[in-house]
């Protein structure tokens, strides 16, 4: 049940992001809780989040006081391992208390081979554990944290760089698991206050602002968490670090239940299906509509008992428009998001040439990526306006819109993906 609910939100995931240029998807991958499955998906037939009151939590009290002296005990920690150039596994390790010159039977790790690690401890995480929210006591002059708690930004860019952060949950199957990083310059096992740490330090993208150039890892035994924290190249890694040292994960007084919730191992080995993308298509083998047309689309939502569902809805491009400037885009110059537009336009909104980068991409274990060419090209505003229509008696909420622009070059009744670099 597990791994069908883990895939089924991925394949959600894959589908609501069809195609984003490399700084968009840095961008959702950093928002790890709300884009990218933290919290399990369900089936439709509508199983509840679980969400406890201080009082039911209470009555696990002891059973969860027990559980944070066990993952003290173990001495939980990282280790780290190179692969390749750049290439950087981490794992999760424990260890449990021997008492006597002999080994314990426990404390033997099977690794699915048929092999026996010893003195490796096969241990057990418990059924429940406790929810916590992430409370940040420092932040940096002119950074907010907003999006509970998930995320800090400067007060005039909250959308472009900053901190993102998320927690996964530790069970057993953590152990042996490793969570593989590409692109990694340097990695050093540090200690955040009394916490264990890694801190990556990933290969700066060539030509790419505010990427997230660093992450680390903080293991939290006392609530079977591990705080991932993705840092863009606009904080400094002396600020960041005092971010992280001021970190709480503190308890909501829910529960929930480790077999609903995501993992480190989860992370680590996610088993996404990998496909490649069709470069040329029939037109019959294409989902294509009229601008004014009416289609229906399944969006993942939640209904207002906050089951997840997959929502069909109604959808209608009823106006697309080309532009020179920003016309278009009403009271621009107010927006909260005007900082997207820097570099991109004048002072009067008129659009400005935007320099367009051909990059060789690396495999992130033996090479990175690397800009090979640049070049200037002139832009256009697409403005588009989208409807979305909830054709059902079922309200619904906290659904996952996405909408993207696909180049194509339509040749007859034959459409192929638009390369600019052939």
């Amino acid at each position: 049940m597990k791994r069908e609910m883990t895939d089924r939100k991925m394949k959600e995931l894959r589908d609501a992001f069809p195609s984003m240029p490399d700084s968009i998807r840095q961008m959702v991958a950093a928002e790890v809780k709300r884009q990218t499955g933290m919290e399990k998906d369900l089936p439709k037939t509508g199983r509840k989040r679980i969400r406890r009151t201080v009082l039911l939590a209470a009555a696990s009290a002891a059973v969860l006081t027990s559980a944070v002296a066990a993952a003290v005990k173990l001495g939980l920690s990282f280790s780290t391992s190179q692969v390749g150039r750049y290439g950087l596994e981490i794992k999760v390790e424990g260890q449990k208390e021997e008492t006597d010159q002999t080994e314990p039977a426990d404390t033997k790790k099977e690794t699915g081979d048929g092999k026996v690690i010893a003195g490796t401890a096969a241990w057990e995480a418990p059924e429940e554990v406790l929810v916590v929210e992430i409370k940040a006591s420092y932040i940096p002059e002119g950074m907010i944290s907003y999006d509970d708690g998930l995320k800090i930004g400067y007060e005039d860019s909250l959308m472009q760089g900053g901190i993102s952060m998320a927690t996964v949950v530790m069970d057993e199957e953590d152990t042996g698991n490793s969570l593989l990083t590409e692109g990694v310059a340097d990695s050093q096992q540090i200690k955040v206050g009394d916490h264990e740490a890694v801190l990556l330090e990933l290969v700066s993208a060539e030509g790419r602002e505010n990427t997230y150039n660093r992450r680390i890892y903080v293991m939290y035994p006392e609530v079977w968490q591990i705080l991932a924290m993705y840092v863009a190249e606009d904080v400094s890694l002396e600020e960041a670090l005092k971010v992280a040292e001021g970190i709480s994960l503190v308890p909501t007084g829910e529960t929930t239940p480790i077999a609903q919730a995501w993992t480190w191992s989860d992370m680590a080995a996610p088993d996404i299906m990998v496909s490649i993308p069709k470069k040329t298509a029939d037109r019959s083998e294409l989902d294509l509509h009229q601008t004014g047309e009416t289609f229906t689309l399944s969006r993942p939502a939640e209904n207002l008992q906050g089951e997840y569902i997959s929502a069909p809805l109604e959808v209608n491009v009823s106006s697309v428009q080309v532009a020179d400037d920003l016309s278009l885009t009403e009271g621009w110059q107010d927006s909260p998001f005007r900082d997207r537009w820097e570099g991109a336009a004048d002072e009067m909104g008129a659009l400005l040439p935007g320099q367009l980068q051909y990059i060789r991409t690396g495999d992130g274990i033996e090479s990175v990526d690397q800009v090979v060419k640049t070049e200037e090209i002139g832009q256009k505003l697409v403005y588009t306006t989208v409807e979305y229509t909830n054709p059902g008696e079922e309200p619904v909420q906290d659904v996952l819109f996405n909408g993207s622009l696909m180049r194509l070059i339509e040749e007859g009744d034959t459409f192929t993906v638009y390369d600019r670099s052939k």
